[in-house]
């Protein structure tokens, strides 16, 4: 064999080098930018993205304690925004609280060692939220999220907390706008959008707006960020475009132009849901809360 050809194989063989800092090895490909991160990086960018998104918001400021909820759907999620934001405000003395669902027949199970490494990347706080549902849990992706809201809000003003960061992705608000036309559900629309929602007087905003779920996903992978969902809801209504939008998690950042036009043209006469914050086609309780008959939260401290 050729010295050149050997040369050729140990280079093909040797691990990619993150593109950001060139020192340390890759371990996710950001398909969009053509990047490929290492974890700290993969952070890092993540946690610009929470900031600006934050900032964006305007209800976020320093010296204030927010709450995050582990989500019903998608826990890793909201594990992944909490280490994203205690990165992001390291230097904002920004006090960060984990919430953690459980019901009657179901919970989100979060194991100590993950509760540990996040108290080590700089969350302060953790409780677990003991929600009490008249209905079952919700079967749609639109249905979760409501629900996310509603007993996130009871959970923030039980522990004082002065705002939520959701963990919405970017491709979870495309999908449940999807949903929302292809439902015939216009009203659906608001579950999608940007901008805060006050929900019992608690500003919540998706703080992972310009995320992709494939980013945050891979952030939660690299730093063993896991747990398993109570709810696995249909993507979608229909299951022909389901299938279609079956792996591929990443979107282009033009659809921010489409959410911002459709939010505009909203007809704001339908009123808003009291428990969830989102539009109802009539003004009360939107039918995915009426169904789910959120009755109580009781939060409690988790030990860590």
């Amino acid at each position: 064999m050729e010295s050149g050809d050997s040369q050729s194989i140990a280079a093909e063989s040797r691990e990619p080098v993150c593109s950001v800092c060139r020192r340390r090895p890759a371990v996710y490909h950001r398909t969009y930018s053509g990047e490929l991160l290492c974890k700290k990086c993969l952070l890092r960018a993540l946690a610009r993205s929470v900031k600006k998104q934050a900032g964006a918001s305007s209800v976020f400021r320093p010296r204030m304690r927010v709450l995050v909820p582990v989500s019903l759907w998608a826990p890793h999620l909201g594990l992944a925004l909490a280490a994203a934001l205690a990165e992001a405000t390291r230097k904002l003395d920004v006090d960060i609280h984990l919430a953690v669902p459980a019901g009657r027949k179901w919970s989100v199970d979060v194991g100590w060692e993950v509760l540990v490494r996040l108290k080590s990347m700089g969350v302060s706080g953790f409780w677990r939220a003991r929600v009490e549902l008249a209905g079952g849990l919700p079967r749609t992706l639109r249905g979760c999220m409501r629900l996310d809201r509603a007993w996130t809000a009871i959970a923030a003003r039980e522990l004082g907390a002065d705002a939520v960061g959701l963990p919405v992705t970017r491709t979870a608000a495309i999908l449940a706008l999807l949903d929302a036309l292809l439902s015939g559900e216009p009203w659906g629309v608001s579950d999608a959008i940007e901008d805060a929602v006050y929900v019992r007087g608690v500003p919540e905003a998706p703080l992972f707006y310009n995320v992709e779920s494939e980013a945050a996903a891979a952030l939660a992978a690299v730093y063993g960020l896991y747990a398993w969902p109570p709810c696995k809801p249909r993507s979608l209504g229909t299951k022909a475009f389901s299938s279609i939008a079956r792996g591929r998690p990443e979107l282009e950042f033009s659809v921010h132009k489409t959410l911002r036009l459709l939010a505009d043209s909203i007809s704001t006469r339908d009123g808003y849901c009291p428990s969830c914050g989102g539009l109802s086609p009539d003004g009360g309780l939107c039918p995915y809360c009426r169904a789910i008959g959120l009755r109580d939260v009781v939060v409690e401290p988790l030990t860590v």
